[in-house]
């Protein structure tokens, strides 16, 4: 063990350590992670499969220190909006662990765009919040979930309009012609022939 891992040691034992590699970059050669990765490829972890004893377990109890509630770090303070954003962009993009190379497809994108929203609050209101197929509507007792149905489905408008950007959605009118939308009730929606469970709405006004 190295000199500075062991005074890090030291220093946390006393309460005051910070970690022994902090601010350090390239510790490990590409070439050293390369040869780790392979060492380990087909193996199984040391403790696959295997389960703490009760004798480990009591030991383990009241050894860890309780961080919840008042105990935390954070209790009682909130980050800084510049905080917030330097923590945004630091998770942003393939700095994410969840990265996938940006493959998410366009027509999530533009379900979830402010666009798609207006669009389907605007087939909802024009339909007085009713379903088109059985006439089921809102105030009649209890919670109903309506959804705006493409009559034209949506993947056909994209093909059609070669819609490759969420700029390129934005600028298509066919796709925010309410014409082509219809309020079906939850139960309804599920009957036609391109229900995927998406542009839902939930009315609370029962």
């Amino acid at each position: 063990m190295g000199a500075t891992k062991q005074s890090w040691i030291k220093r946390k034992a006393n309460g005051n350590g910070i970690g022994w590699n902090k601010g350090q970059k390239g510790l490990c050669s590409t070439s050293t992670i390369e040869k780790m990765r392979k060492a380990k490829l087909g193996k199984p972890t040391w403790n696959k499969g295997k389960k703490l004893s009760e004798e480990h377990r009591k030991n383990l109890k009241g050894k860890r220190p309780n961080q919840t509630g008042e105990n935390h770090h954070m209790f009682g303070k909130h980050h800084t909006l510049e905080t917030k954003e330097k923590i945004r962009i630091a998770k942003s993009g393939d700095k994410c662990n969840l990265w996938k190379g940006g493959v998410s497809k366009i027509s999530n994108l533009i379900r979830g765009c402010f666009q798609t929203r207006q669009w389907r609050s605007d087939v909802f209101t024009r339909d007085n919040y009713t379903c088109q197929k059985c006439g089921i509507k809102s105030g009649c007792g209890y919670t109903i979930y309506f959804e705006a149905h493409h009559i034209k489905s949506h993947s056909e408008i994209l093909k059609e309009n070669h819609i490759k950007t969420i700029e390129d959605a934005i600028n298509c009118q066919e796709l925010w012609n309410i014409n082509n939308g219809i309020t079906l009730c939850l139960k309804c929606h599920k009957e036609t022939d391109t229900y995927a469970g998406r542009n839902r709405f939930i009315n609370t006004n029962a």
